[in-house]
This record gives structure tokens, C-alpha cells and sequence, in this order.
């Protein structure tokens, strides 16, 4: 019995990224599962490549991050064109984001680091991407060691801003519900930032 065959290249510059972000998280490691690099903790949480059912070599898919959205975000990714419903893990609610036809320079990472949380189902800790987003916090916030009650306030942050502006590319972002929006708004309004440097 033989196994998949590898369906990527170590070389690929969105592969790195992804892996990059990735290994970022606690405890997390990677696996070539059916080919593909994996990722996981305890389970798996991001795949990169995956095929369309009844295409299994699309570049479409074959360069793209599989992820598990939150059901609540589900649908608002899926009316985004970049998202695909990917073959087999499709109707176990997996999301593809496809990079097909985009240079790393023109991928808005800071969603990607946003899609592949998502994905673990942890609390959402956006302080080990912070970096990319809050020029001047500390080394400690870039790595997600803040106290629980800075870490709501990132959240609601993250997901204001995600809502009140567009992606790096220009293109419309993943969180478009109105309720979280709305949330995040208040949130920031009633809340004072500590000094994180």
C-alpha cells in the first residue's frame, strides 16, 4: 500500500506564511496528511491545499489554506469569492481560502492569522499576531501573554476593526456581523487600553 502523493512545494511563499503563522500557535505541530502539510494541537485546525469535488488538481485549491470557520461566520465567508467549500471537508463545515493568482505581498496575513485561530475553536488571543497590528506593544503582547482582561478588549478590537475597515488588499474582510460589530464597539468605548510597553 503506497501512500498520497506530496502535493506541494517547501519553496511556495504562501506555504511558509501560513506555516509561519501556523507554529505560532501553543503546542502546535505539522504533519504531511494525504499529501498536504497539516497543522494541529490536539486536533487539526488548518490544512494547505485541498481540491474541489471532482477537481482534484485545480490550482484554485491547490494553493489555499482549509480552515474551520465558526458557524456564526460560515456564510459571510462563503459569499467572499476568495472562499471555496473544499472536497471532503466541506460538509464538515471546512472553508478553503484560495491565494490562486495573488503574491504573498497582496494576502492580508493579519486575516489569515484571524481564519486559522478560528479554526483551533480556543478563546481568540490576538496578541501572538499583534505585531502586524499594534506597532510598539511589548515583545510579551506579540506573543499573546496578556492578562484576560486585555485579551477581551483585543478581541473586540480585532473584530471592530476587521468590521470598520477593508482588508490590506482593499478587498471586503471575513467578519461582517453586525451584532459582533456593534459588541466591539462598546467594548472600546467603555474600556481604557492599559500601557502594554
Amino acid at each position: 500500500m503506497t501512500g498520497h502523493p506530496r502535493m506541494f512545494e517547501d519553496l511556495d511563499p504562501h506555504l511558509a506564511r501560513v506555516r509561519e503563522i501556523c507554529l505560532a500557535l501553543p503546542g502546535a505541530q505539522e504533519k504531511v496528511s494525504h499529501g498536504r502539510p497539516t497543522f494541529f494541537t490536539t486536533k487539526v485546525f488548518a490544512t494547505y491545499g485541498g481540491s474541489l469535488r471532482g477537481d482534484h488538481y485545480s490550482p484554485v485549491v491547490r494553493h489555499a489554506l482549509l480552515f474551520l470557520p465558526d458557524a456564526s461566520e460560515r456564510e459571510a465567508l462563503i459569499d467572499d469569492g476568495r472562499f471555496f467549500v473544499p472536497a471532503y471537508v466541506g460538509p464538515s463545515g471546512w472553508l478553503g481560502l484560495s491565494f490562486h493568482g495573488t503574491s504573498p505581498s497582496e494576502v492580508d496575513w493579519q486575516e489569515v492569522a484571524e481564519l486559522v485561530e478560528m479554526s483551533t475553536g480556543s478563546p481568540r488571543r490576538p496578541g501572538w499576531w499583534a505585531s502586524s497590528t499594534a506597532p510598539g506593544h511589548s515583545a510579551q503582547f506579540q506573543q499573546g501573554f496578556v492578562g484576560h482582561d486585555q485579551r477581551i478588549l483585543a478581541v473586540s478590537v480585532g473584530h471592530a476593526r476587521r468590521q470598520a475597515q477593508p482588508s490590506s488588499s482593499g478587498r471586503p474582510t471575513a467578519c461582517r456581523n453586525p451584532s459582533i460589530a456593534s459588541q466591539s464597539l462598546i467594548c472600546m468605548a467603555a474600556t481604557t487600553v492599559p500601557s502594554l510597553t
